[in-house]
């Protein structure tokens, strides 16, 4: 009998809470299906799996015999810079964009695609240096 209750309570509830969070789920399909949800998703999942790879990293050099600096840090901010020349140059100069636009859809740099790169290597070299500094304690 509680078996039966226990299922019948947790049915309700489960509908309940479906019939609640319905309006935000279809509002949230709608943002995504946006440029501007694009660029956040993008730049959200960028920055968190910078941060967490990032920390990873400089806990694990943090933990090596030797410990020294990371140098991926200098590497991941040279990528971002890179990132944000590309970027200029291609809002920029005619010449570029066309050079750039002749590129396989794959590899072609559009503007989501340069701002999520250059958000992943500024937390991929923040989250070293958070890593390397909680390792290193």
């Amino acid at each position: 009998m509680e078996l039966i209750i226990e299922f019948i309570v947790e049915l309700v509830l489960q509908l309940v809470v479906e019939v609640l969070l319905q309006p935000g789920f279809n509002w949230l399909e709608r943002f995504l299906r946006t440029t501007v949800g694009r660029v956040v998703v993008t730049l959200l999942v960028s920055a968190i799996t910078g941060i967490l790879l990032g920390v990873l990293w400089g806990r694990h050099v943090a933990d090596l015999p030797s410990p020294a600096f990371p140098r991926a840090v200098w590497v991941s901010l040279a990528l971002a810079g890179l990132g944000v020349v590309v970027a200029v140059l291609r809002n920029a100069r005619a010449d570029v964009s066309a050079a750039l636009d002749r590129l396989p859809a794959v590899v072609r740099p559009d503007g989501i695609r340069l701002s999520g790169f250059v958000v992943l290597n500024l937390a991929l070299a923040l989250g070293m240096t958070m890593g390397y500094g909680a390792g290193s304690v």
